[in-house]
């Protein structure tokens, strides 16, 4: 299994991983052979890369944190309750009788179940969605992250919930702001700005208002857009300042939102995102909690290509045992050149560094 750009995939690749829809249904099945009409409506789709066997790499397993039936239950039922919100009268329906906070409540108890069962302690995220999915997808992979990132900071098992369902909720004020602004491709303007910067306080009001749900779950949704250097909104609260909760879940939050398939910009790399979030510590994000999440969130997805210092090339074949950014890598080339493949596990030897990542 290795990861390719879409444009570089030719007719009769065969997908080591199915690709899903904005429902969370399977598009095409893994084991599918891809068509050239196949893949011209999944670039028209958005996707800009799949998972595809390789006699190479046919030993390299998916690791991905959450299974495609968990996956699918998950996304499905976020979907349905957009889709109700979406009606003439859904908002008002859902909010007033409290059945929006009910039914995530519930979706995130699916979610939580498994991670808790797993036992698992490391996030692997790497289904791949088309780019209308990214309202559905971003609130189960900030939740996931932000639960993981909870439990490694202590919290109980009830304050984990508190703040998982919340980070599941964090952008629902956007459902009040007009689907042309949330939706636009190019920059806002100032005044479309200022319109999506009530999103947080508008979030807040909902799940004030959800007799489920604890007030701390809806801090996340007020609070996601503060920076840790005071010049976040909506109140440019500073430091420890800004509640606990959105101070964790702000990074797991800017993440995901650079790594998802959007219609309007094409998904980052996660190392690329990782240095986002580097660059950004004490400046937008509490350094405790990007510690935590370098040790806790795999940046280097099993099956994308590396290059090394030495002047080899691979696949990453394995996450790092103690270190997620020192993965084992499966090495095909030698300076350029095919050569038979072996492994470099790179938490043990520390000459080697990984200097780019390719697709």
């Amino acid at each position: 299994m290795k990861i390719a750009a879409l444009s570089r995939v030719s007719p009769g690749a065969v997908l080591s991983k199915s690709i899903f829809s904005s429902n969370g249904q399977p598009l095409l099945n893994k084991g599918v052979k891809l068509s050239a009409s196949y893949i011209a409506k999944l670039e028209q789709m958005g996707f800009k890369y799949v998972y595809i066997d390789d006699t190479t790499t046919v030993d390299i397993k998916d690791m991905d944190s959450i299974p495609s039936e968990v996956r699918q239950e998950v996304v499905g039922r976020i979907a349905n309750a957009f889709q109700k919100l979406n009606h003439s009268d859904g908002v008002h329906r859902m909010v007033k009788s409290g059945e929006l906070g009910r039914e995530f409540l519930n979706i995130y108890r699916i979610l939580f179940s498994h991670l808790e069962q797993s036992n698992t302690m490391v996030v692997h995220l790497s289904a791949l969605y088309s780019s209308d999915a990214h309202t559905y997808t971003h609130c189960m992979n900030v939740a996931t992250i932000t639960t993981i990132l909870a439990l490694a900071h202590g919290y109980s098992k009830q304050v984990v919930e508190e703040l998982g369902v919340g980070a599941m909720m964090h952008d629902i004020g956007k459902i009040e702001i007009s689907p042309a602004i949330v939706n636009k491709p190019g920059k806002l303007t100032d005044e479309e700005f200022a319109l999506m910067k009530r999103h947080c306080r508008l979030g807040y009001e909902i799940l004030a208002t959800q007799p489920d749900l604890p007030p701390s779950s809806a801090v996340c949704a007020l609070y996601h857009h503060e920076w840790y250097d005071g010049n976040g909104y909506p109140e440019g609260l500073r430091g420890t300042d800004i509640p606990e909760f959105a101070r964790l879940m702000a990074v797991a939050d800017v993440y995901d939102a650079l790594t998802s398939n959007r219609a309007y910009h094409k998904p980052w790399l996660p190392s690329d995102a990782l240095e986002f979030i580097f660059t950004r510590t004490y400046k937008q994000f509490d350094p405790t909690f990007v510690r935590y999440f370098t040790n806790h969130v795999s940046i280097y997805p099993v099956g994308i290509t590396v290059r090394l210092s030495n002047g080899t090339t691979g696949i990453v074949a394995k996450p790092g045992k103690d270190n997620l950014q020192r993965p084992t890598v499966l090495i095909t080339e030698d300076q350029g050149k095919p050569v038979t493949p072996f492994e470099i596990d790179l938490s043990t030897d520390l000459n080697v560094t990984i200097v780019g990542c390719e697709l």
